[in-house]
This record gives C-alpha cells, sequence and structure tokens, in this order.
C-alpha cells in the first residue's frame, strides 16, 4: 500500500481473525523477516515475477489523537528533520528535512602549553566528524626547558660539577665546579686514580763512560721511584742516538703504560783498548830458521779490525825456537798496546824404525834434528796412550832402549824432541806412531 509516497505493509488476510481486529501487519514498516519480498501473477500461457517495493523504515500513524513535533536540528554530519511522534500509540514520523550542516561542529578543546622548542595553542576537534584547527598561538618559552642533572665528581685531573640538560632541546649549563684534585704520589704512583708519575720525578741513572763498540751501544738505565724499580718495556722506553762513534751520545728515557714524560741522560763514547779485543789464536810454529809472521785477526762485538786503519803490528823474537812476540798497538778508535805470544818450536823427529830383539826389550830409531836439544820417547799398551810412559835421550842420541816390558805385549811408540830456551822446554809435535810385539 502506498500512503502519502511511502509504501507499507498490508496483509488483510494475517490481519483478520475471529477474536477481533488484530493490526500486527496492517500499514507496518519494512521488517526484516516474516515476510515475502517478491510475488507472481500467473496468466493462462506465461507467469510475470515482480518485486515489492522497498517499505517505509516507521509504521504509518492511523490515529485520529494529535501528534507531538520536535525538530532535530542537522550537524556536521547528519541532516535536519522534524519528527512527528503520536501522543497515544508512539509511532513516529519524520519529514521536513534539512541538509548537513558541515558548518555545525560539536567541538572540544584542548590547550597545548608552549615549551622551550615549541609555541603553545588551542587545539579544536569535532566529537562528531574528527575535523581539527588550532588558534590561540602562545611563543616559545625559552625559560620552559626539562631539565635532568647529572653529578660529576671531580677527580685527580679533571674538574667536578653538576650539569642540567634540557631533555627537548638539548642546551645545558654546570653549576658546582669543583676543582680537579690532583695526583697523590706515593713511589710514582698516584694513590688515588692509580696513575703514574712522570719520568721527570724519577731518579734515572747517569751512564758512565763507554768504550768505542764498532756498532751501536746501547748502556742500560736504571728507572726508580724512590725503592720501585721501574721496568723497561713495561714502564718506559730507551731510544739513543749518536750512539755509534766517539762522542757525546744521548739515551732518552720516555714513559709508557701508567706513566709520562722524557728524560735524557748524556754519555761519552771513548776509545776502545786492544787489550779488551777478542784475538784469533795463533797456534805453535814450526822452525825453519826464517822469521815467523803469522796473521792476527782482531775483533770488537764481532766486527773485525782493518789492520793500519784500527791498529798496527809488529813482531820480536820470531826467528829462533822459543816465544815469539807480536805487539798490536790501537789507532783511530782503540787505543793501547797488547802483547801477544806464540811459540817457535822444533821440527818433529821422523820415527824410522822400532824392532825387539831381546826379551822384555825394544829399541826405537829415529833421525836426528839440527838444534834440538833431547828427544823424549812414550811407549804405551793401547793405542790411545793411557797408563803412558816416557824416557829422554840426548841431543846427540838417534835411538833408545827400553826394557823392562811384557813379554808377548804390543806396545805403541812416539816420538818428539825439544829445546830448552830461558829454562823452558819447546816440544816439537810427535812423530807417527810405531807398535812392536816385545819378544818371550
Amino acid at each position: 500500500v502506498q500512503v502519502d509516497g511511502d509504501w507499507y505493509l498490508m496483509d488483510i488476510t494475517w490481519d483478520d481473525s475471529t477474536e477481533g481486529i488484530n493490526y500486527k501487519y496492517y500499514l507496518r514498516e519494512n521488517i526484516t523477516s516474516g515476510r515475502i519480498t517478491s510475488g507472481n501473477i500467473s496468466g493462462t500461457t506465461n507467469g510475470y515475477v515482480f518485486t515489492y517495493p522497498e517499505l517505509s523504515n516507521t509504521k504509518y500513524c492511523y490515529c485520529t489523537d494529535q501528534f507531538y513535533e520536535q525538530i532535530i536540528l542537522p550537524t556536521c554530519t547528519t541532516q535536519g528533520y522534524t519528527l512527528h511522534t503520536c501522543t497515544r500509540c508512539r509511532v513516529p514520523y519524520k519529514n521536513n528535512y534539512i541538509p548537513v550542516d558541515p558548518d555545525n561542529h560539536a567541538y572540544r578543546s584542548e590547550v597545548t602549553a608552549p615549551t622551550c622548542i615549541a609555541q603553545g595553542y588551542t587545539t579544536h576537534t569535532c566529537s562528531r566528524c574528527g575535523a581539527s584547527y588550532k588558534d590561540s598561538y602562545v611563543s616559545v618559552d625559552t625559560n620552559k626547558h626539562a631539565y635532568q642533572s647529572v653529578v660529576t665528581e671531580p677527580t685527580c685531573t679533571a674538574q667536578g660539577d653538576t650539569t642540567y640538560t634540557c631533555s627537548r632541546c638539548g642546551f645545558s649549563y654546570k653549576t658546582d665546579v669543583k676543582a680537579a684534585l690532583g695526583h697523590n704520589y706515593s713511589s710514582g704512583i698516584c694513590t688515588r686514580c692509580g696513575g703514574g708519575d712522570s719520568i721527570v720525578n724519577a731518579s734515572v741513572s747517569s751512564i758512565g763512560t763507554q768504550a768505542y763498540g764498532a756498532k751501536a751501544l746501547t748502556p742500560a738505565v736504571t728507572v726508580k721511584f724512590g725503592s720501585r724499580v721501574l721496568r723497561q718495556g713495561t714502564d718506559y722506553t730507551v731510544t739513543y742516538r749518536n750512539n755509534v762513534n766517539r762522542g757525546t751520545a744521548y739515551a732518552t728515557v720516555t714513559g709508557i703504560g701508567i706513566y709520562r714524560g722524557t728524560v735524557s741522560r748524556s754519555f761519552t763514547i771513548g776509545t776502545r783498548s786492544v787489550s779488551s779485543l777478542t784475538v784469533s789464536a795463533i797456534g805453535d810454529r814450526v822452525y825453519t830458521g826464517k822469521t815467523q809472521k803469522p796473521s792476527v785477526t782482531l775483533r770488537n762485538n764481532g766486527v773485525k779490525l782493518v789492520k793500519d786503519k784500527d791498529y798496527t803490528i809488529s813482531y820480536s823474537k820470531n826467528k829462533s825456537i822459543g816465544q815469539a812476540v807480536i805487539t798490536i798497538k790501537g789507532k783511530g778508535n782503540y787505543s793501547g798496546t797488547r802483547k801477544i805470544y806464540f811459540s817457535i818450536v822444533p821440527k818433529a823427529p821422523t820415527f824410522s824404525k822400532l824392532k825387539s830383539s831381546s826379551k822384555g826389550k825394544l829399541t826405537a830409531y829415529w833421525k836426528r834434528v839440527s838444534g834440538a836439544g833431547g828427544y823424549q820417547i812414550q811407549y804405551s799398551l793401547n793405542s790411545s796412550f793411557g797408563s803412558v810412559k816416557s824416557v829422554t835421550a840426548g841431543s846427540g842420541s838417534s835411538s833408545k832402549t827400553i826394557s823392562g816390558l811384557a813379554k808377548g805385549k804390543v806396545y805403541y811408540v812416539r816420538v818428539r824432541c825439544y829445546k830448552k830456551v830461558s829454562g823452558k822446554k819447546y816440544y816439537s809435535a810427535w812423530s807417527k806412531v810405531r807398535k812392536v810385539t816385545v819378544k818371550k
């Protein structure tokens, strides 16, 4: 049924009742259940299906009483209208619709105070649609910092203070400034912070005169604070300069680890006496009737000296059997005189024959050596000459018979000559060893 332009639900069959008129579906508004939404008109040939129109949202009031009218004003999101409500059945209906008023907001205000970096303002927000705007701006207030304080206690080297820092803008300032405490050293170590004193305040040993070393010299130094002896490489380092050649050299001590500062000590590099040098060994020389001049090698810290640049050399008593003398004199970086001795000994005799022609005896034969003062003959029951025995023979001898020997045993024999000079015997080298079985 259409009434005043709106459609309503009307079911005259369901509304008819033997117990009276039932207005349950009489001019009723749209309902969500209990009704059909389409119908079918059947003909002799084809049927026609149609859809019912959309129904009104309110029931049609068929009362004859007066209506109560209420005007609902439009808002920023809803339209306005006149609401008519039946005073008897309370059925409402609407008309006289008024369009949405976009300016009719329901604003809620919130004040934001200014800070040290941001201005203040009032925010107006519509509770219906969420639209907002700001006004009533207030300038930044540079005195409205949000300070957080940090207290720093003074140390040996740094002052203490209280620092106030704004958590918003980072501006900070300090108060309650306290001076640094300074170090309190005991034996070179601060009792408060554990830091080390300056090497300048330490006791650094002096360095005595050093002899020329042919290479860089690095004499040791001792660094102490009272009874505390510092360790090189852990507490300090030492560097050197001008420390090779003669003159004034320097050792620089620099604190490391917990220590600091630098101290220098000078020292003198002087000549080195040839008496302290390493000299090559000189073996015995065999008498030849000519002067003997064996070469000599001198070294300083492993560095070989140069003849006529670093030293000169001369020989004496170096022709006859006896003790010869080499005289070395320092030169340039070297000083002093040193004597080196070597022996000139007789030529070794030639052992010509060894035999045993009698029981318990053997006879050794050799060629005489010119200038020999005598001969020594050694004999033993083993080739290594353990438990050796010896006899001598005069300068003119060329053989020697030894008796009292074990019969049937093998004896080993060797010979050498000697010459006595200034009370000392100079022996030749031993001859070749010969062996013989003593006759039984």
